[in-house]
């Protein structure tokens, strides 16, 4: 029989943190390379359109799926402070476990994608 250990449980919280950090630096570059191509080209509207609509599609699917991994992180998280023997020299290090919520994640993407979409229509009605 397969036995999951605290181990097992510790290494698997990181990995589920490693995955959102990626997605959050796909936010960022991706965020980057809008505003940097709607500044740059700002005279095409086309162009503007189109960063527009990928960037709202990319926007969606990225929050959908960091607010997936922020809650199997958070859970997994909250396994190991269950599971976590008290007390032991390694105990200060469960505060480490805990992630943000849902909520505090998609605001702050909103708040981000806002930005950029602001600075897209901004350009767009230069044009």
């Amino acid at each position: 029989m397969n036995e999951f250990s605290l181990s097992d449980a510790v290494n698997l919280y990181y990995k589920q943190v490693d995955i959102s950090h990626k997605l959050w630096t796909y936010l960022q570059v991706v965020a980057g390379a809008a505003a940097t191509l709607a500044t740059a080209y700002h005279d095409v509207k086309t162009l503007l359109i189109v960063i527009f609509i990928g960037f709202t599609l990319f926007a969606v699917v990225n929050c959908y799926l960091l607010c997936l991994t922020q809650r199997d992180a958070s859970k997994t998280g909250a396994a190991i402070r269950t599971a976590w023997p008290e007390p032991s020299e390694w105990s200060t290090i469960l505060p480490a476990f805990d992630f943000w919520g849902r909520s505090q994640v998609v605001v702050l993407h909103v708040i981000i994608d806002i930005v950029v979409l602001s600075l897209v229509v901004v350009q767009w009605w230069r044009c």
